[in-house]
């Protein structure tokens, strides 16, 4: 499987699909500014093949650096403050994650699109990213948890009654855990990336593989 940055116009049918798909999970309408792709948006395309015959998955997330004024454009930015993690400038959001409905209950397929996108941040200077779930799905809290995530808060999505929970990853804590690893061995040993362990007191822990 590949994971590349992709042209969102170029696979705006797929794009679109899955994003009707997590809309509607969410118990959102699947019209106007939620259903389009957005202006400032980065996208990522899982693929069966280097030949990207098959989008099988997309991560899809903006950078909080280009919005007009940074984490105060959100409707979260004066209730929660993300300027104790750090800048805008080194965030980002992630709008959704989607995958195939027949990749969805492979653990490996998911953690190498999140591998793949944590791996394009870093290289942008991104150190952390924010995503929201439903305040129901204790799951995939858990899930993010030991991916080097944290809550921040819970909060009213703006003109519903859905509660959300807004998380924030270290996206070097994530690409330090061991299933993540797994999963993306190969294309680290490939780019000779380096890669930290998880966080010690001394800094140590930094490795790179040939």
């Amino acid at each position: 499987m590949e994971v590349s940055l992709i042209d969102p116009a170029r696979y705006a049918e797929q794009i679109r699909a899955m994003r009707i798909g997590l809309l509607q999970e969410w118990g959102l309408p699947a019209r106007g500014k939620l259903l389009r792709p957005l202006s400032n948006g980065h996208y990522l395309g899982l693929f069966t093949s280097p030949s990207r015959s098959r989008l099988i998955g997309v991560c899809e997330c903006f950078l909080y650096g280009s919005l007009p004024a940074g984490y105060c454009s959100t409707p979260y930015g004066s209730g929660i403050d993300l300027m104790t993690i750090c800048p805008p400038q080194q965030m980002a959001h992630v709008r959704g994650i989607y995958l195939h409905s027949g990749y969805r209950k492979c653990f490996g397929t998911y953690a190498r699109l999140c591998a793949g996108a944590a791996l394009a941040g870093l290289r942008l200077g991104i150190r952390h990213t924010t995503l929201m779930t439903l305040a129901s799905a204790t799951a995939l809290h858990a899930l993010y948890q030991k991916m080097g995530g944290r809550i921040l808060g819970t909060l009213e999505l703006p003109g519903s009654a859905i509660h959300s929970t807004l998380m924030v990853i270290d996206l070097q804590r994530l690409l330090a855990t061991p299933a993540i690893r797994r999963s993306m061995l190969d294309e680290l040993a490939a780019q000779r990336w380096c890669y930290p362990s998880a966080p010690a007191a001394n800094g140590a822990g930094e490795r790179t593989l040939h």
